[in-house]
């Protein structure tokens, strides 16, 4: 059932919805037949798919970030070589990660650091968050629009501002769907795009 799920479903099915029992009832039918099952004796049990297991957790840490950045680059699906490379870096450094971080933690002696470090690393993490809250964002990601009073361009506001028309002459705007500007002052840049475009206009 986990080999089916793995080769039939795709993205044009409903998933999740039925299709994810398929993959759900192998992996409980692997768990209830233990260690004298045939398929987890004869095949899980070997040496490569056992320190895949081993690996397993910090490598769905890493493959997922490092595949959407990859992503974002090339602003769509990244090509069949950069997919298969960063694959095996995120095998690397999942193996590196279970080596230096995972196996001293939990099998390491008792050490003071192993509580400390988490705690001292939630506080920062808290108090980031709370200052950045606090501070309504990080300022140096906060965009300024030059044509806008940024308290009125936000996302949704500010609509009273615009001007439909936004210079273009009369005989031309049927080529446009939607066609803006802000009336407040002249526009020294133009946003050109869909509705994307339309949401970053407001910021």
């Amino acid at each position: 059932m986990c080999a089916l799920a793995f080769f039939v479903l795709d993205p044009h099915m409903a998933f999740p919805g039925w299709w994810a029992l398929v993959p759900v009832l192998g992996a409980v039918a692997l768990i209830a037949a233990g260690g004298k099952g045939h398929v987890n004796r004869c095949l899980l049990a070997h040496l490569a798919p056992f320190w895949m297991g081993r690996i397993s957790y910090p490598l769905y840490f890493w493959h997922w970030p490092l595949l959407s950045f990859a992503a974002i680059v090339a602003s769509g699906s990244p090509s069949v070589p950069v997919r298969v490379g960063i694959v095996l870096t995120s095998v690397v450094l999942a193996w590196v990660t279970t080596v230096v971080i995972e196996r001293p933690v939990r099998f390491g002696g008792r050490m003071r650091w192993k509580i400390v470090a988490p705690c001292a690393a939630i506080l920062a993490l808290g108090h980031l968050g709370g200052m950045t809250y606090a501070r309504h964002g990080l300022g140096f990601r906060k965009g300024y629009s030059p044509d806008a009073d940024v308290s009125t361009a936000k996302l949704s506001g500010g609509r009273e501002f615009v001007n439909p028309t936004c210079g273009v002459d009369p005989s031309d705007r049927h080529l446009f769907e939607f066609c803006a500007t802000d009336r407040r002052a002249k526009s020294r840049y133009a946003v050109w795009g869909d509705s994307k475009a339309d949401a970053l206009y407001w910021d």
